[in-house]
């Protein structure tokens, strides 16, 4: 997911918990898996907020575990060919981090902020690929290990799409046709039966409005 362009930079989302803390900058730089090109640096981490709709009172809640990072190569990366695609989400076959070369991207032409119960979605990840299910429960709270400052991460969906260690940050999408899909927010976690991720409207809560 892209946010808007700042000061020139291209900027993308990805897990909070993936930079140490959730809610606290470190200035993390990531890269490809397994150590290898850089490919941005966290640049934002909001603080959790006081005082907000869902959060109980006297307590200080973030709504998505989520980052901001900043894009350090938008040509191909090095020992690859491979561009960044702003706006798009690979297309993987399913159960798998093979690409689909007969269609390769969706594009994301919409926002889907709160996902309802029921809704089909679906995610593309790291370690499981292209997984669906559908939203099982809405606005869960929990508290978590990665939090520095704030108490609670709140209003978190839960879903049925397959999903294990090192598919944090993947997109969640609703898909709309074989080409385009809604934007519906970024996975964090799961306990083995369940998923769990932050919705848009969460992550839009914390960071202000995404351009797409």
């Amino acid at each position: 997911m892209t946010a808007n362009i700042l000061s020139g930079f291209w900027f993308f989302m990805t897990a909070g918990h993936c930079t140490g803390t959730i809610d606290l900058n470190n200035g993390t730089t990531m890269t490809q898996p397994g150590f290898g090109p850089q490919i941005g640096i966290e640049s934002f981490a909001p603080p959790g907020h006081f005082g907000a709709p869902n959060c109980p009172p006297g307590m200080s809640c973030r709504f998505s575990d989520a980052a901001l990072a900043r894009h350090s190569n938008l040509g191909p990366l090095p020992g690859t060919s491979f561009t960044v695609d702003f706006g798009k989400i690979a297309n993987a076959v399913t159960h798998s981090i093979t690409i689909d070369h007969s269609k390769p991207r969706w594009t994301i032409t919409s926002k889907l902020s709160w996902p309802m119960m029921g809704t089909k979605i679906k995610k593309v990840g790291r370690t499981t690929g292209k997984t669906g299910g559908m939203v099982s429960l809405t606005c869960m709270d929990f508290t978590s290990p990665f939090l520095e400052n704030a108490d609670l991460l709140a209003c978190q969906n839960r879903a049925t799409y397959l999903a294990e260690v090192g598919d944090s940050g993947s997109p969640v999408f609703k898909k709309l046709s074989s080409t385009t899909v809604q934007f519906a927010g970024i996975h964090w976690g799961g306990d083995g039966t369940n998923a769990y991720f932050s919705p848009l409207g969460g992550m839009e809560f914390d960071f202000g409005p995404l351009g797409l």
